[in-house]
């Protein structure tokens, strides 16, 4: 399997001292530039996964409460309902779903 990109990035972020060492002349200064130019990648990767993960969650909520609509406004369950509630199920896990599920319950 291909490692992650924040795999790699850890790797080189993380490299033993002594490895690799070079010669040339401001090596270390070019190696810690880039070790910190890394550490700001992966920073941002970071900060863009946490907020794609609030937004698609959001959405789910958005489409949970629709569905719930329907289904307490026709007071059944259809097939197509019951694969939207496993499909929601699926992608928001089960901690979500039991939460929103419950919360709507309650209210």
């Amino acid at each position: 399997a291909r490692p992650s990109p924040l795999a790699v990035l850890d790797m080189f972020i993380n490299m033993p001292e002594g490895e690799d060492s070079d010669t040339r002349p401001f090596f270390n200064k070019r190696n810690s530039m880039m070790v910190n130019i890394l550490k700001n990648m992966r920073k941002e990767i970071d900060t863009n996964k946490q907020n794609e993960d609030e937004n698609s969650l959001a959405n789910l909520s958005t489409s949970f409460n629709k569905l719930w609509e329907r289904v307490w406004s026709k007071s059944q369950l259809t097939q197509e309902g019951t694969k939207e509630m496993a499909r929601l199920y699926s992608t928001g896990g089960t901690h979500w779903f039991v939460n929103i599920l419950i919360s709507k319950l309650n209210s």
